[in-house]
């Protein structure tokens, strides 16, 4: 015999189960983490193939903070920054498609209007303050629009046309914070925080990144049709 009593068998076979339990988590860990990361891969590659750019992590470090591609209505780019506020960093971002529209104007959420006309909103480089470039504000004439935005313009009937016309009003109602700038340098739209990728479906309590990859896309292409749809009313 060892001369082991009950004592020391008992507390060598908890040791023993925390060991096998343990190794057991690791193993499901690893398993966990090798399926997210084939979900992961997965989703980015479901991004690059609709989107037509790399999705890339804003809080992930990547240096590669701009991306582009070339569109029929003009070259199509995406501009991303991380900023703090307060305790959260959130991330601002621009989209602008090179292609000049018909006419000069701004379509901003009301919310995003502050004193002095200045916007907490990113449009073009980034850039955390926009004052607003024509006059105004002017109604649209659409009362639904009319509820969420305001518009400035030199023409403002010809801006009002545009921004009522069907599948530019029904682009705009997708998105959220709209911050809308058409000049000659083409079309931008801003947005100053995660509203759009939390409105599409990704959550703050989200511990993959999956479902904001996937809200993404659906940004991107939103932003798409709406910078295309202003830029190809006449």
């Amino acid at each position: 015999m060892l001369g082991i009593g009950l004592g020391e068998l008992v507390i060598l076979g908890v040791c023993f189960l925390v060991m096998a339990g343990s190794v057991l988590g690791i193993v499901l860990l690893v398993k966990h983490l090798t399926g997210l990361r084939g979900a992961v891969d997965a989703a980015r590659a479901e991004f690059l193939q609709v989107v037509g750019y790399p999705w890339a992590s804003p809080l992930g470090g990547d240096p590669n903070r701009t991306r582009s591609k070339q569109t029929p209505a003009g070259v199509f780019t995406h501009t991303f920054d991380v900023r703090a506020e307060g305790s959260s960093q959130v991330t601002v971002q621009a989209w602008h498609l090179a292609a000049r529209p018909a006419v000069s104007f701004q379509l901003i959420e009301k919310s995003l209007v502050g004193a002095g006309r200045a916007l907490l909103n990113l449009v073009g480089p980034i850039a955390r303050t926009l004052t607003v470039k024509f006059p105004g504000p002017h109604a649209t004439g659409d009362a639904e629009l009319d509820a969420r935005f305001v518009l400035f313009a030199t023409d403002a009937g010809t801006a009002a046309g545009v921004v009522r016309r069907t599948e530019v009003k029904a682009a705009l109602l997708e998105l959220r914070d709209v911050s809308l700038l058409a000049d000659e340098q083409g079309v931008s739209f801003g947005d100053p925080s995660d509203t759009n990728v939390y409105a599409a479906g990704a959550s703050r309590t989200d511990v993959s990144p999956v479902p904001s990859i996937r809200a993404a896309i659906t940004v991107h292409q939103r932003v798409e049709r709406l910078l295309t749809a202003v830029a190809a009313a006449r």
